[in-house]
């Protein structure tokens, strides 16, 4: 469909621009209507307080603890992703003034993530010993995360990301 029949009034799937799906705006003619595509308002829909997005990760997540913990492995690891590269997106969130936000999306999405399939693993509580916060999961966990990495920087940053996040959680939230 041309620029032009849109603005004629004529919507996507119609042949003119009276037909259903489109809505009448003063002095701009007809538009098409606002309606939500059905798979994007599914795929954002809540069930129990988490989104399908976030579910999918933890799954993808507790997978691989699952995967790991079987094949009896010392590290969480496979990807190279180091905790220098993990630290350097949680750093800029609070150094950065333009891309600062993009950053600790970055930061909070992976530690979010990874957290999620901890708690789906059932990693989580009391039997374990680490408990991580209720209330503001992702920034307090990236802050514990930063000062953990700190505390020892030159060897704690060639760690696998995973592995310096598990023992983040092991020391900054133990169950108590």
């Amino acid at each position: 469909m041309s620029r032009v029949a849109w603005g004629r009034g004529v919507s996507p799937g119609t042949s003119s621009p009276g037909e259903a799906g489109t809505r009448r705006l003063a002095g701009v003619g007809r538009l098409p209507s606002r309606k939500a595509h059905p798979v994007a308002a599914q795929r954002t829909r809540w069930r129990g307080g988490v989104t399908w997005e976030r579910r999918g990760t933890a799954v993808a997540g507790a997978l691989l603890l699952a995967v790991c913990g079987a094949a009896g492995a010392d590290s969480f690891s496979v990807s190279g992703y180091s905790a220098g590269d993990l630290l350097s997106p949680c750093q800029e969130a609070d150094n950065d003034a333009r891309w600062g936000e993009a950053a600790e999306t970055e930061c909070e999405q992976y530690i979010l993530g990874f957290v999620d399939a901890m708690q789906v693993a059932g990693a989580t509580g009391t039997e374990s010993g680490i408990c991580p916060p209720e209330v503001n999961t992702p920034d307090e966990v990236r802050w514990a995360f930063m000062r953990w990495v700190h505390g020892d920087y030159s060897a704690r940053t060639r760690m696998p990301a995973a592995d310096a996040l598990l023992e983040t959680l092991k020391s900054a939230f133990e169950c108590g």
